[in-house]
């Protein structure tokens, strides 16, 4: 009922005149999750107790659409334990304080399978409470997958077991090298996986971690999902290894992507999927537990990484240049010559010294034993790289013959408030043992595992 009555300059008010009119509900918005991670049970999201500059919480996004009211206010829960209160964003950081219970401040921690949900309300009050289902696509064809709440997104996560109170630490060493033996001839230079595995699990027992590191061989196989690296606080990434040969029953190098020959490049290739894994493993670290990487490899640097992404910027903090002479490798002459050679043609690196001003890391010299004789007494593509950000310079390259030219830079060294990446620039199963440990034993001092 409308009412309405005048009153004049007395105050005298007039008879009240009405009228009665029938309304409609005013409708609700319609509310839809935009976007959200990509997980599964076999391969979760990580998740924290805890906010860092790394980890802001699991990002979901949501839209909803009014054409009748001016403003739109949301509220989201997981697994409707809680519900937040109305605001205008339309972006939700998810972390473990959201799935605890208001009042006894615990969660179910089997429980890795979760709901997202957000209503919206407009102007009027009106409540988008009613499912609205909208058709979803499988990821890898055209085919209606299944039918969801628009309002509603399930994800998969896991709080990484270095996180919680009782974690000892583990290292995964993580071989990510050209596999000889199976198929190519293995030598003193080329040595398989057995040898490889041997070798770096002397270093560890040398350093007192006998017992405690697992390896996992990239090569042929998938990369490992965030279920398995969540058990591991220190990963040591190992690409020591690449196909040099060529010709008749040589191929370049495989791709690691699609496990397939590749005929024109003959290193080690990461991706954006393999990068995002191990970005994740790093920034969901705190600072003091999990988020210890080392970098050992040769020609990681080449051609199919100097723009990766995240993996330089955001992991290693260092960049690469495809031109320039802050850029390439086997530094051969003063800069008033040929100061630089091409890729592929000579072998020779032979050792390199540490950069730090404050407490540097020991020299190393490569181990003639391991070297090919048609390789000169050497490594080549030993790439030069520029430290970002809060990246340091680690180590330089030490040539032979010996190179005055000074921007000499391969390594890096990133020690951030939540994680620490170490990497060296070169392949430590090249390098002399008694060096070889020498480093590592400083690496661990630095990422904090005296």
């Amino acid at each position: 009922t409308f009412e309405i009555c005048a009153i004049d300059n007395d105050g005298v008010v007039g008879k009240i005149d009405s009228v009665r009119f029938n309304t409609m509900h005013v409708p609700p918005p319609i509310t839809s999750v935009t976007g959200g991670p990509v997980s599964s049970p076999a391969d979760p999201v990580f998740i924290a107790d805890h906010i860092t500059p790394t980890f802001p919480g699991i990002h979901i996004s949501f839209q909803a659409k009014d054409p009748n009211s001016r403003t739109i206010q949301y509220s989201w829960s997981v697994d409707s334990v809680k519900w937040t209160p109305y605001s205008s964003n339309t972006d939700a950081y998810v972390s473990i304080s959201d799935f605890k219970n208001p009042t006894t401040g615990v969660y179910d921690t089997n429980r890795t399978t979760h709901t997202f949900t957000v209503v919206s309300r407009n102007e009027f009050g009106s409540i988008d409470t009613l499912p609205y289902y909208t058709q979803k696509h499988c990821d890898t064809c055209s085919q209606i997958d299944t039918i969801r709440d628009a309002k509603k997104f399930v994800f998969s996560s896991i709080e990484p077991p270095f996180l919680k109170p009782g974690y000892q630490d583990r290292i995964l060493v993580l071989n990510n090298s050209y596999e000889w033996g199976p198929k190519y001839p293995t030598d003193n230079a080329r040595p398989s996986f057995a040898t490889l595995h041997n070798y770096y699990g002397s270093l560890l027992d040398s350093i007192g971690w006998h017992g405690r590191y697992d390896f996992y061989d990239i090569f042929g196989h998938t990369f490992p999902s965030r279920l398995l690296l969540a058990n591991y606080s220190i990963i040591i990434f190992v690409a020591d290894l690449y196909c040099d040969k060529q010709g008749a029953g040589y191929p370049y190098y495989y791709d690691l992507t699609d496990h397939s020959p590749d005929s024109i490049n003959h290193s080690t290739q990461f991706n954006a999927t393999r990068e995002g894994v191990l970005q994740d493993w790093c920034y969901i670290a705190d600072g003091t537990h999990g988020g210890k990487l080392i970098i050992s490899a040769w020609n990681l640097m080449n051609v199919l990484n100097a723009g990766a992404t995240p993996l330089l910027p955001s992991i290693i903090h260092c960049e690469v240049q495809t031109t320039g002479a802050n850029f390439r490798q086997e530094c051969i002459a003063p800069p008033d010559t040929n100061i630089f050679s091409s890729p592929n043609t000579l072998h020779n690196f032979s050792g390199a010294y540490s950069t730090l001003e404050n407490n540097p890391y020991p020299s190393v010299t490569v181990d003639s034993s391991k070297l090919d004789s048609v390789w000169r007494g050497g490594l080549n593509n030993i790439y030069l790289v520029r430290p970002t950000s809060f990246g340091e310079y680690l180590y330089g390259y030490n040539p032979y013959p010996a190179c005055t030219w000074p921007q000499t830079n391969i390594g890096v060294r990133y020690q951030g408030i939540t994680f620490s990446c170490i990497y060296y620039g070169f392949p430590l199963f090249y390098i002399k043992q008694h060096d070889a440990i020498q480093v590592l034993r400083r690496t661990f001092q630095d990422v904090g595992e005296n």
